[in-house]
């Protein structure tokens, strides 16, 4: 598989020919629209080369959806999604355990703020009397 790609990458195809491999991956992936699959089917009943690729990159993709078929061996149809799906009671404490911890999170910071404006509130001791002033500036 890898000479017929070394062929490829060493020689120049004609235009027809570039047009045939875009066809063919699109083919390959399922994107073809119908009127580029006649067209592609008309260009590989004239051109071996064409065919040759074909059957190459159908191999290499085929490889490929095996080999990822065997990266997820228990869910084949959708490997990205969870195989462990939580039961609605595990969700429901899942969710308790979040709400639980959320209050949490308020208490201490609602303890913290008493704690720190009690530490960081000016007292009445160091706070100046406004009323000696005013009276100073009246006997002046």
């Amino acid at each position: 598989m890898r000479a017929e790609s070394k062929i490829w990458s060493t020689e120049s195809l004609d235009p027809a020919c570039e047009r045939a491999q875009l066809l063919i991956t699109r083919h390959i992936d399922g994107e073809a629209a119908p009127e580029d699959a006649l067209a592609l089917r008309a260009h590989l009943a004239a051109c071996a080369r064409c065919r040759k690729s074909l059957e190459v990159q159908s191999a290499q993709s085929a490889e490929l959806a095996l080999a990822l078929k065997n990266l997820w061996p228990g869910n084949p149809d959708d490997p990205l999604k969870k195989k462990d799906a939580l039961t609605a009671s595990e969700q429901r404490r899942h969710k308790r355990q979040i709400v639980l911890r959320a209050a949490s999170l308020v208490i201490v910071a609602l303890v913290l703020a008493a704690f720190a404006h009690r530490v960081f509130a000016p007292s009445d001791e160091n706070t100046p009397d406004p009323e000696p002033a005013l009276s100073t500036r009246a006997t002046k």
